[in-house]
């Protein structure tokens, strides 16, 4: 999406029952000091629907430019 934004996109499927078990969706806001998750989730097959929020806090050097993991990590 951006630098700033990220969005994760899920769905499970039983192939044995062949079943559909779900779909998610997850946008994240990329800060310089925490990931703030929004995310909401579907299954069909028991008529249940979910909502959630998350507040992550980001470690290790700090630099606005690059969300890489290695960055956050500090491995070079």
């Amino acid at each position: 999406m951006s630098d700033k934004w990220i969005s994760t996109v899920g769905t499970a499927y039983e192939l044995a029952e062949g079943r559909n078990r779900g779909q998610s969706l997850t946008l994240t806001r990329v800060r310089a000091d925490f990931l703030i998750h929004l995310g909401a989730n579907v299954d069909a097959s028991k008529n249940n629907f979910g909502v959630g929020i998350s507040v992550e806090p980001r470690f290790g050097p700090f630099n606005s430019q690059s969300t890489q993991v290695s960055n956050l990590l500090g491995i070079r």
